[in-house]
C-alpha cells in the first residue's frame, strides 16, 4: 500500500499532520487491483450478471481501463465501481 507524504496540512488556520497509507491502493494512474483477480471476477459475474469475460478482462497496470468498462456497463461511478472492487478484495 502506498503511503502518503508526510505533511503540514492548514485547515481553518490550524496545522495538522497527515502520515499513513491511503484509504485506497494507487498506482500512476489510479487504483490497483490487488489478490486473485481470477476469483474475484468470477464472483463479480455472479453479482452482476451482465458482466461478461471481456468486461472482466484485466491488463496489469492498465486498471482504469476496467474501472470505465465497469462503470459504462453498471452504469455505476467511478468511486461505486472501486467500492465494489474493494469489497471483492476484502473477501478474497
Amino acid at each position: 500500500m502506498k503511503l502518503r507524504d508526510k505533511k503540514d496540512i492548514k485547515a481553518n488556520g490550524k496545522e495538522k499532520q497527515s502520515i499513513g497509507p491511503s484509504p485506497i491502493q494507487n498506482n500512476a494512474h489510479g487504483f490497483r487491483i490487488s489478490g486473485n483477480w481470477n476469483q474475484q471476477s468470477k464472483n463479480l459475474k455472479t453479482e452482476f450478471p451482465k458482466l461478461t469475460d471481456e468486461d472482466l478482462k484485466l491488463e496489469t497496470g492498465r486498471e482504469d481501463q476496467l474501472i470505465n468498462r465497469l462503470s459504462s456497463k453498471l452504469q455505476k461511478g467511478r468511486l461505486e465501481v472501486i467500492s465494489i472492487l474493494k469489497k471483492g478484495q476484502i473477501e478474497n
